[in-house]
């Protein structure tokens, strides 16, 4: 992705489960993951995370790699995934008072199931999985529905 000038890079995929598991064997990440029965670690995302989580494997693959990762803003990853995204987004997204509950598994709805990183749709760019059942990490907090804003105590990264 091209701001003004500045040239920002992009991983094209999810952090796998063995990448994972690297940050964990060198005592930086707490949490060791697991693929599924009878998967591969290299080729299942990492999931089962939280934003302090995610923020132990940045500090980690930072020092090892000696490069500055950081996690997108909101705007960057909406600008990333947006050719990729539904044009109606999922209503669990959208919807606060959670009427579609009434319905839910009577409509047809898109598979969400967890598949093998690369098994989603890919941008142009060459970014895979951004409409994916995995879901990515921002460093914007997100509050009710009311946009982004930065704060000490947040609910929703």
């Amino acid at each position: 992705m091209q701001q003004g000038r500045a040239i920002r890079f992009v991983q094209a995929r999810e952090v796998t489960i063995a990448e994972w598991n690297r940050c964990h064997a060198d005592g930086a990440c707490a949490l060791r993951l697991k693929p599924p029965p009878g998967g591969e670690a290299a080729e299942w995302p990492a999931t089962g995370l939280n934003w302090l989580d995610v923020n132990e494997y940045l500090v980690w693959i930072n020092r090892v790699s000696r490069h500055s990762f950081r996690l997108p803003t909101a705007r960057e990853w909406y600008a990333m995934a947006e050719p990729v995204l539904p044009e109606t987004p999922d209503p669990i997204f959208t919807d606060p008072s959670l009427s579609w509950a009434s319905d839910y598994l009577l409509e047809d709805r898109t598979e969400r199931r967890l598949r093998p990183s690369g098994s989603w749709s890919m941008t142009k760019e060459g970014i895979a999985d951004l409409n994916g059942s995995v879901w990515e990490w921002t460093q914007d907090c997100y509050i009710d529905g009311s946009g982004t804003e930065r704060m000490p105590q947040c609910p929703a990264y």
